[in-house]
């Protein structure tokens, strides 16, 4: 095997885990969050709605599940079979679209909807905001929404977090640089103010969600900071110190993680 097909075979098995670890650890959405939706007015049945950046399909397939007509963008396969599969297992009617944020290639005026979850900061943000603005039918809503874990002081995430900086020292901080490590993110608002939306509101509320340790370990590798940084050697290796740390700090025990839900709303006038 030259060193090009090595490469594109550890890329390929990298793409595979991470896909795998979203599918399987990434808690989805609190039903709270479609509520505060629907309060805004986002999510009744037979709303058209496009989600971009699906992850595992959590936005996606809660909307479906409310009765709404919905497309999902995603431009990673491996992540669009992730959340296909589990669509399908639910018996969920969803659009699948491979495709860009930035440039979908989708009629405009047609959405009464786009949101967007975990993945604004992913994005050419000043661009993806006028293709939404494009997509939008008049009236239309844009919802960006988050749902971080809290780096406390002296809690599990902390540790994660000093140890994914440890081996990842280069990473930037990324689990810091948008949410400042308590999951709110100011300037999203001006993103889409910028594009010409209007009646811009924002939301939040936090929950305690339960992990078992090996959870939690699948949860950390999906993380940006890794995922995105890391060879899947590098990944691995990680997975063992984090599973030492679990062990030896923890005890190994059930895991209480404090998360936060943010939420921005505006509207197409």
């Amino acid at each position: 095997m030259d060193r090009m097909t090595s490469h594109t075979a550890s890329q390929d098995a990298l793409h595979e885990l991470s896909a795998s670890d979203y599918a399987c650890y990434r808690v989805g959405f609190p039903e709270r969050t479609f509520q505060t939706l629907a309060q805004h007015g986002i999510g009744a049945a037979e709303d058209r709605i496009l989600d971009f950046g699906l992850g595992t399909g959590t936005l996606a397939r809660g909307f479906a599940v409310r009765g709404c007509a919905v497309t999902a963008l995603e431009q990673t396969p491996e992540q669009i079979a992730a959340a296909k599969n589990i669509a399908e297992f639910e018996g969920l009617d969803i659009e699948w679209v491979l495709g860009r944020a930035e440039q979908t290639c989708l009629p405009g005026n047609q959405y009464d909807a786009v949101t967007a979850g975990q993945c604004w900061h992913w994005f050419d943000r000043p661009r993806v905001a006028q293709e939404v603005y494009r997509l939008l039918k008049p009236s239309g809503q844009l919802a960006i929404i988050h749902f971080d874990w809290l780096n406390i002081p002296g809690s599990v995430a902390e540790a994660s977090e000093q140890l994914m900086d440890a081996f990842n020292p280069l990473s930037a901080k990324p689990h810091l640089k948008y949410g400042n490590g308590v999951g709110i993110y100011p300037a999203w608002t001006l993103d889409v103010n910028q594009a010409g939306f209007e009646y811009i509101q924002t939301f939040s509320f936090d929950v305690v969600v339960p992990y078992t340790p090996q959870a939690w370990r699948g949860r950390v590798r999906a993380h940006q900071a890794l995922s995105g940084k890391m060879t899947t050697e590098q990944i691995l290796r990680f997975d063992l110190a984090l599973k030492g740390l679990l062990e030896i700090k923890y005890n190994d025990e059930m895991l209480e993680i404090p998360h936060r839900v943010w939420g921005l709303v505006c509207v197409k006038t």
